[in-house]
């Protein structure tokens, strides 16, 4: 089992699934995605990203994304980032070298503070959820190390024990961890929701660019012959 390092998150500008219950587990620092002009992969590989995102008025045309799989990887761990970023979540995004290029740390700190979050709360607490789950961290199967990948890498993050606990289906552990930090578990498609009300016109762009790279690591994990992108 070997240890991930955390990236440095790109350079800010100045603007600013489920414990179980029978489902899958599946406004800080300010970053724009064209001011990464490349990003470094824990194996050295080096990708290019630079791409200027438009208002959510204009007609933008489709993006021109990468080809390979490494970068369109890198591609993913760059635009969460950049939704961390403007969110105060930074500290959780994790590089890894395979699955969609990046894994989503526990935060720190609880992200709310009273007894039921408040609206920006509620946010953060979303897109946490939801950046988890696009980065296809949560075990496929529960109770088979086989279909957990993601234990393979970042052994020491605070998400780890989680991993651990959804993989032996001990959803009290798992809760236990839960909670303090994040309120209530999130599935994705009421994140999505969530977060459709909320996102101002930069960050529904970066959303969905993300989308999009993901859809295309799909396809070249189809292309490939494999049906998880942790197989590529």
């Amino acid at each position: 089992m070997r240890d991930g390092d955390r990236e440095t998150e790109p350079a800010a500008d100045n603007e600013e699934r489920t414990a179980t219950d029978g489902r899958d587990w599946n406004e800080a620092g300010l970053a724009d995605v064209q001011e990464v002009e490349a990003e470094k992969l824990p194996d050295g590989g080096e990708t290019p990203i630079a791409e200027e995102l438009k208002p959510i008025g204009s007609v933008s045309p489709a993006p021109r994304l990468p080809q390979d799989v490494k970068s369109l990887r890198s591609r993913m761990w760059t635009l969460a980032t950049q939704l961390a970023q403007r969110n105060g979540l930074a500290e959780c995004v994790l590089t890894c070298p395979k699955g969609c290029g990046y894994l989503f740390d526990l935060p720190s700190e609880s992200l709310y503070a009273g007894e039921i979050p408040t609206s920006k709360e509620g946010k953060r607490i979303a897109l946490w959820w939801f950046l988890s789950a696009v980065s296809e961290q949560w075990p496929y199967d529960e109770g088979r190390l086989d279909m957990a990948p993601a234990l393979s890498y970042h052994e020491h993050s605070r998400i780890y024990p989680l991993f651990e606990a959804v993989v032996r289906r001990d959803n009290a552990t798992a809760e236990r961890i839960v909670v303090p930090l994040l309120n209530n578990i999130v599935t994705l498609d009421i994140a999505s929701r969530q977060l459709f009300a909320v996102f101002d016109d930069r960050e529904f762009e970066i959303f969905i660019r993300l989308i999009e790279t993901r859809r295309a690591l799909h396809a070249q994990c189809r292309r490939l012959g494999n049906t998880l992108v942790w197989d590529l």
